[in-house]
């Protein structure tokens, strides 16, 4: 999938055609914004949110949801049993997608009471989330960079207090095409959250953290 670039016809239509979504993200934990921007951005065919709710905000949610549908997105709900000991929250999984085959593909894929072979789920859930081929197959291999290994390479960091941003395991091999995709996603992050760069930190955090994006964007990797 190939993202809008900025100034052009394409990505103008993009926004203006989801204006309203944009509006609304605002209101959706950071964690879970990153995917529906990523899927507006055309980055990945489907956005996973996860989230705990009360009665109150289910319906709150569910109003912000018809906001997705009347944008033409897809939206599928399941629900699942979840962590907390309150008896009044529910644990919901919201797919969306721009194509509703997809989103009930992947609905069906993670509803499955006996999931296909561990490796076939891992691979075909990896598609529908967009990650590159190689990053799949290395993540199924086990053979994916360690923290240090991104570090050194020039990969932004993930900070204590932070969510991880980065959405999938970079592989060894082919780190640097990775990273062509990666810099797309974060300049969809930068041109969403041009405060916050589509996290939580904030203070020296966030402006370390800033300065390393700015470095990652710029940075050759095929050398």
């Amino acid at each position: 999938m190939e993202a809008p670039q900025s100034n052009t016809r394409e990505y103008r239509e993009m926004r203006e055609k989801y204006h309203k979504v944009f509006e609304i993200i605002k209101y959706i934990p950071i964690n879970e914004a990153r995917e529906v921007i990523a899927m507006l951005y055309d980055l990945r065919p489907v956005a996973e949110m996860q989230l705990e709710v009360d009665e109150n905000q289910e319906k709150e949610l569910s109003a912000r949801m018809e906001t997705l549908t009347h944008s033409g997105l897809s939206v599928e709900i399941s629900e699942f049993p979840h962590d907390s000991e309150r008896t009044d929250v529910k644990s919901l999984v919201f797919y969306i997608s721009k194509d509703p085959q997809l989103a009930r593909e992947v609905k069906k894929l993670c509803e499955e009471s006996v999931f296909p072979p561990l490796e076939d789920f891992h691979r075909r859930y990896g598609q529908l989330m967009g990650f590159p081929q190689t990053a799949i197959d290395a993540y199924v291999a086990r053979s994916c960079l360690s923290q240090e290994e991104k570090d050194t390479l020039g990969f932004p960091k993930d900070y204590e207090g932070g969510p991880c941003v980065i959405p999938f395991g970079i592989s060894r091999s082919h780190y640097a095409e990775e990273a062509k995709y990666l810099k797309k996603y974060f300049n969809a992050l930068k041109e969403s959250f041009p405060d916050t760069y589509g996290t939580t930190l904030s203070g020296e955090s966030l402006e370390k953290y800033k300065h390393e994006v700015e470095a990652f964007l710029v940075k050759d990797f095929s050398e």
